[in-house]
């Protein structure tokens, strides 16, 4: 199954397990509802709306609306390098403090 090499992975760039659960059942079921997506990740309904609510920030699912349904869309994988590009940054930035602390 991907899920054994693909969810220690995404743990690594930073998400939840819930996130990349949840962003891999995105991944494999293409646009979702929140029950369906839910469902394939083994999470609850309520939780997948905050975990969907948190990968929409990082910018790795988006939502469409037809009618009054809410499907779910993961965004392309890509985005996920941005997240490590982005720690990376941060981890730089914060670098020469840390060397002085170290000294």
């Amino acid at each position: 199954m991907h899920n054994d090499r693909l969810l220690p992975l995404l743990l690594d760039a930073g998400l939840s397990q819930k996130e990349a659960g949840l962003y891999i059942a995105g991944i494999e079921l293409g646009e979702a509802t929140i029950q369906r997506l839910a469902r394939h990740a083994g999470i609850k309904r309520p939780t997948a709306y905050d975990v969907t609510d948190s990968l929409e920030k990082k910018g790795l699912f988006s939502v469409s609306t037809r009618g009054k349904k809410r499907y779910f869309i993961a965004e392309d994988p890509e985005n996920v390098l941005g997240l490590l590009k982005t720690r990376e940054q941060a981890f730089l930035r914060a670098l020469p403090e840390l060397k002085v602390l170290f000294n």
